[in-house]
């Protein structure tokens, strides 16, 4: 049969075969240029409210659910047991190290996935060739 991509399954989930996917996500850097002693300042809330997690099926193409991102940068939410694959929404140029990643859901359980997310790479990259990839 086609998927449909009904809820109908999810109502059946009893509160046994679940379990909560959470995690920190921290973005950075903010500022292009980090000065050793002076702190980066904390993201504001609209910066975690423009990016999501993204839980896929276990072949990391199927959407299954978008988990929001409080204004602390903290996120949870609850799965049905098994094995997906968390993902960002890819706001503008982020890249989040480590990511793709599949996790496993159990029942009653918290499994935990911290999320770094890098709003700098490719600027720091182009930069450098712009540079002449002088790297201190």
């Amino acid at each position: 049969g086609v998927e449909t991509g009904s809820s109908e399954g999810q109502d059946r989930i009893g509160r046994a075969e679940a379990g909560m996917l959470e995690g920190h996500v921290t973005i950075g850097p903010l500022v292009p240029v980090v000065i050793e002693g002076v702190p980066e300042p904390t993201p504001a809330p609209e910066v975690y409210a423009a990016r999501e997690i993204v839980i896929f099926s276990s072949d990391g193409k199927t959407e299954v659910a978008w988990a929001k991102i409080d204004a602390e940068g903290n996120y949870r939410i609850e799965l049905a047991v098994g094995t997906y694959v968390v993902d960002i929404n890819h706001a503008g140029i982020d890249f989040a190290k480590g990511l793709p990643h599949e996790v496993v859901i159990l029942a009653g359980q918290a499994t935990r996935l911290d999320v770094d997310i890098d709003t700098k790479t490719l600027q720091r990259l182009f930069g450098l060739i712009h540079r002449g990839l002088r790297v201190r």
